[in-house]
């Protein structure tokens, strides 16, 4: 609650800089906080497998609408076997590489 406080207060509604500079200041708040506790910053990323995949595809909801890649969710429910070593794999290498594919960037 302090910190929600801070970044309130750290970064104005009102700002001339717009919506991405609030983000940064908001991070840059967070960053100083965690400088004052000692606290270190930092966290880790999990790697997937096939088994996590397959099941958070096989949850999808076959009733939205399709993505930026316009596969529709039926199909990837469908496939969730067949897919998720591949996803698992693409994710993993994100992960590891610190970097996604440019094509993942939309918007």
């Amino acid at each position: 609650m302090l910190m929600s406080k801070n970044v309130n207060n750290d970064v104005s509604k009102d700002s001339p800089m717009g919506r991405s500079s609030k983000i940064i200041l908001s991070i840059i708040v967070i960053h100083q906080h965690f400088r004052d506790m000692n606290t270190s910053l930092s966290f880790d990323f999990c790697c997937a497998n096939c088994v996590q995949v397959e099941k958070l595809h096989k949850e999808i909801n076959v009733s939205k609408s399709s993505g930026h890649d316009m596969i529709p969710p039926r199909l990837i429910k469908a496939l969730a076997a067949a897919i998720a070593e591949s996803i698992a794999n693409i994710f993993n290498a994100s992960i590891a590489q610190g970097c996604y594919p440019s094509v993942w960037k939309m918007g």
